[in-house]
């Protein structure tokens, strides 16, 4: 299940995050107003005002020294998606398992706590939680362990 429909629907409760369980009845009203302010062109938000005024030929700008041209407007798409590349690498402190996303199955009907599509056997991939956990022991730059001590 996408992280947008866990938002819009959330099958249980993340207190955390102050996310209650989804109601037994009127759960369309509730993904209609996430769908609406969201995933819908014309709801009133940043990204669609910067796409209107794409759309029209227009400049945004902040005072004079300030402003984002459409090429910039253009670009930004580009920009999240390495800063979101860079991140990805960080987080697994550069590894980079062989997995052929187009084949990864998961169990979204899986309630129980703490399932992850990592366990599901299909996808072999059991240890891949001790693979990162070791490699973010070992390495240099950030490494949870050093001059033999846990960080």
């Amino acid at each position: 299940m996408s992280r947008a429909w866990k938002y819009a629907l959330p099958y249980r409760p993340y207190p955390h995050l102050g996310i209650a369980r989804r109601s037994r009845l009127q759960q369309h009203k509730r993904f209609e107003t996430v769908r609406t302010r969201y995933m819908t062109t014309g709801s009133p938000s940043a990204l669609e005002e910067l796409q209107s005024l794409r759309d029209f030929g227009r400049t945004v700008s902040y005072g004079d020294d300030f402003s984002v041209t459409m090429q910039d407007f253009r670009n930004l798409a580009k920009h999240f998606i390495s800063k979101a590349a860079e991140l990805c690498d960080e987080l697994m402190f550069d590894l980079k398992p062989e997995i052929d996303l187009s084949r990864v199955k998961d169990d979204i009907a899986n309630t129980q706590s703490r399932f992850s599509f990592v366990q599901h056997p299909h996808n072999k991939l059991e240890d891949a939680y001790f693979e990162l956990s070791a490699k973010a022991c070992e390495t240099r730059r950030n490494g949870l362990f050093r001059d033999r001590r846990w960080d």
